[in-house]
């Protein structure tokens, strides 16, 4: 798998979120609440998936269970190792990248409605949540590519701007 550009840039720019920055660990995660994990906590997370395959886990989950939104964009899989795990809840859940999505249903074409690119299919890049707990994988942002995830940040930042968030214990006394 090769890392989409948009991922190495924001890396690039800031490896991440200091998890002890603000008052500790217990401090919540920048975006959506979810830490954004350094480039190094990102491999050991994915590695720690991949140990878990081969050591037989999620054998015994009923991979029926599995779905995705939209249907068929995101593989039916407990795990897979073309989820780039970014974002983390500290829990064993992520939003991250989808390196390795499934290849379009044969009655799929690139004219189909299914999502907002018009295609009804998964692409490389495309922003997912996945986890421990999220049988239904879902795709936040679809990935035209490699510039998903940027795109997913630009979002994210023009909610900023235009002052569409909320502050944890806001409010609170």
């Amino acid at each position: 798998y090769y890392l989409p550009p948009a991922v190495l840039e924001s890396y690039a720019l800031h490896d991440g979120q200091d998890p002890f920055a603000g008052g500790g660990a217990s401090t919540a995660g920048l975006i959506w609440g979810l830490w954004w994990m350094p480039m190094d906590q990102v491999e050991q997370e994915w590695k720690f998936w991949r140990r878990f395959e081969d050591a037989g886990g999620g054998l015994g989950i009923n991979m029926h269970g599995m779905s995705s939104f939209p249907e068929g964009w995101v593989r039916k899989r407990y795990s897979h190792p073309g989820w780039l795990p970014l974002l983390s809840d500290r829990c064993g859940n992520y939003i991250g990248v989808d390196l390795d999505p499934p290849p379009p249903l044969p009655t799929s074409s690139s004219t189909a409605s299914g999502g907002r690119s018009g295609r009804a299919y998964g692409q490389p890049g495309q922003v997912i949540a996945f986890g421990r707990e999220i049988d239904e994988k879902v795709v936040l942002f679809p990935g035209d590519g490699a510039g998903g995830w940027g795109r997913f940040l630009a979002s994210f930042v023009d909610d900023l701007e235009k002052g569409e968030f909320a502050r944890l214990g806001e409010g609170e006394e």
